[in-house]
């Protein structure tokens, strides 16, 4: 190793120390331009894509290790492996994660002084691994398959409403049956697959094309509509995930977005805008479709949100390099927004992931205004895109940026009660706009209302508001039943009784003005309505 590269490995070290893991980066990236053989270099490196959760990028520097191999330079170097094995570990693919950490003992045991730490770190992973890689013989409540007779869905309750009346002009309708109408499309196209065992062990595919760009529009329009209808929905949708890669010739799904765009520009030489279009396209909507599937999985939430991180970071990257690339990313970044919630709801001491999660919020609020809605910018769109694509991704980001305030006011490093009534005043504030954003009838409406009413008492706010929010949820509670709680399956419970002592709440706060022990200026009686 140069003296430069050692120079810049020392200071990568050293920012890696401190868990500056960026500058760390940027330190060893340097270093292995000025030595790009350099086994050390690419291994600390993957250390540090692995540490920001960058698991695809990360496998590809250990790859280089292992294929061009380190072996090349070092023929018995562990970290190539252990890299490697941490990578595979990260994405879930724990299978393979158990042969590279065998394989990083194995390598071990050939050294004449091998390092105690990594061998006792590799047993330790190798041991979590082996555990992990076990068949999970039931599949989650939350992917099991739909009862349709034990009553109407929300998609087939929103085409009756939409059938029944005719000027339905705001309603979460539109946004379910629309997305529904796309994930029945797909679904329909998978059904007609054929798939067939060849007799050296491999798997032939006869699909359509378009079943995974109509499954992503609606997962992106409205997630709600995802189901497991059939036992080999999963089965057959990876089948079609790799039928369309083979035929886009696409990339390999663990090619992270650095690689990704090194390649992209390459075949854009090749093969013109055209040709490279539907591949690139192939692997963002396959992150997305993944990513998805994860979380609802309850998977691994670091892959999920890895995986839609790196379909944004995409399309961003293809918007500054081409111009003409659409500009429809909002779907994507929504999603991201929701994986760094579903993560922080797994980790909720984590201020920095608040941040982000703040940050991301507050930038799509941001683009929203920047880039508001003009019918004479789309092409005849439905009467739910709007609501898909503006109003309820709005909502969300309002949503989420009172969940930061929330979560501040309960983890946050500055405890004084100023501080951390501020911020349950604004998460109150978030909520009630973030339910102004949705339709009456959207499952989300009375719930964020529940939320910012959550945070009345604290605020000490007037009793014509708190009235105003809780009529405001008895309003609304029916029209959201009449989509989203017609089958008792997908009724939530815990949000039933919620509305249930809602009502009797303002039932006594109306009681108790008409005695006149209580005035719509204040004080509301809190003692008296938590009593119920």
């Amino acid at each position: 190793m140069s003296d430069d590269a050692k120079k810049l490995k020392d200071e990568g070290n050293a920012f890696f120390a401190k868990k500056q893991y960026l500058e760390a980066y940027a330190r060893y990236s340097e270093g292995i331009l000025l030595d790009a053989n350099n086994a050390i270099l690419y291994a600390n490196r993957a250390a540090c894509r692995i540490a920001m959760n960058q698991y695809m990028d990360a496998m590809e520097d250990a790859r280089k290790l292992v294929s061009r191999q380190a072996t090349e330079i070092d023929p018995k170097y562990p970290k190539a492996w252990y890299r490697l094995a941490s990578a595979l570990e990260g994405m879930g693919q724990h299978g393979p994660s158990v042969s590279m950490y065998e394989k990083t003992l194995e390598v071990l045991s050939q050294l004449p002084s091998p390092s105690m730490q990594l061998t006792k770190d590799c047993e330790v992973n190798l041991s979590r691994a082996r555990r992990a890689a076990v068949p999970q013989t039931n599949m989650p409540a939350n992917a099991v398959e739909v009862q349709i007779d034990s009553g109407l869905l929300p998609w087939q309750a929103a085409q009756k409403i939409l059938s029944d009346t005719k000027h339905v002009v705001r309603s979460s309708a539109w946004s379910i049956f629309f997305a529904n109408k796309d994930f029945t499309n797909a679904s329909e196209k998978m059904n007609e697959m054929k798939r067939a065992d060849t007799s050296n062990g491999l798997r032939t595919v006869q699909a359509r094309l378009g079943s995974l760009q109509d499954i992503t529009n609606a997962i992106l329009r409205d997630s709600r509509v995802f189901r497991v209808q059939e036992s080999d929905f999963l089965p057959r949708l990876n089948d079609q995930i790799s039928f369309e890669r083979n035929h886009w010739n696409g990339w390999s799904p663990e090619t992270g977005p650095e690689m990704l765009q090194e390649k992209a520009i390459e075949r854009l030489k090749k093969e013109g805008w055209d040709g490279l279009r539907p591949a690139l396209t192939h692997n963002i909507r396959h992150w997305v479709i993944v990513g998805f599937i994860t979380a609802r999985l309850g998977g691994n939430y670091a892959f999920v949100v890895e995986c839609h991180r790196n379909a944004l970071s995409m399309i961003n990257w293809g918007q500054q390099v081409w111009k003409n690339v659409p500009q429809a990313k909002r779907g994507v970044w929504n999603m991201y927004l929701n994986s760094l919630t579903g993560a922080s709801y797994r980790d909720k001491n984590n201020l920095e992931l608040l941040e982000t999660i703040y940050e991301e919020a507050d930038a799509i609020l941001q683009d929203l205004e920047k880039n508001p809605y003009h019918p004479k910018d789309y092409d005849d769109p439905n009467p739910g895109f709007v609501l898909s694509f503006f109003d309820n991704i709005k909502g969300n980001a309002l949503a989420c940026k009172a969940l930061y305030h929330n979560m501040i006011g309960e983890v946050g490093k500055d405890r004084t009660a100023n501080t951390v009534g501020e911020h349950y005043i604004s998460a109150m504030e978030l909520y009630i706009l973030a339910a102004a954003c949705l339709p009456e009838d959207d499952e989300n409406h009375p719930w964020y209302l529940n939320c910012a009413y959550n945070f009345m008492e604290i605020a000490n706010v007037q009793p014509s508001l708190v009235m105003d929010i809780l009529e405001r949820i008895r309003i609304s509670v029916p029209k959201m039943r009449k989509i989203w709680c017609q089958n008792p399956q997908l009724t939530k419970k815990d949000r039933e009784e919620v509305y249930a002592k809602l009502l009797r709440i303002e039932k006594c706060a109306k009681s108790l003005i008409a005695q006149k022990m209580m005035t719509f200026e204040g004080p509301f009686d809190w003692p008296q309505v938590k009593s119920l």
